[in-house]
């Protein structure tokens, strides 16, 4: 049997993605996790981990768009999980999964 989790699957989605969009602006990219963890009573250490080992789905809007190819191939060679999206974004949105831009 699986230990339980200290914190809720909740609390850990909303802190990825809090984390992840902290780091896209340049002005609040220094110190984001550390924040983000502060913010939420996160361990920075869990929260550093949750988001490397988050996985990321790319999209690319065009029919002929290659960008989200190559950024699916950086990824991995960074060692982090990440794959393409096969559907479109509407599809995505209507299954309920997250987005984080």
């Amino acid at each position: 049997m699986p230990a339980p989790r200290k914190y809720p699957l909740e609390l850990r989605e909303r802190a990825i993605r809090m984390a992840v969009d902290a780091r896209q602006n340049p002005t609040t990219r220094d110190g984001a996790i550390a924040r983000v963890a502060d913010q939420l009573g996160i361990n920075r250490e869990t929260l550093r981990n949750w988001v490397t080992q988050a996985e990321v789905v790319a999209y690319c809007r065009g029919r002929y768009c290659v960008l989200s190819y190559d950024a699916v191939r950086l990824l991995h060679a960074h060692g982090r999980r990440a794959s393409l999206l096969e559907e479109g974004i509407l599809e995505w949105r209507s299954e309920g999964l997250p987005i984080a831009a």
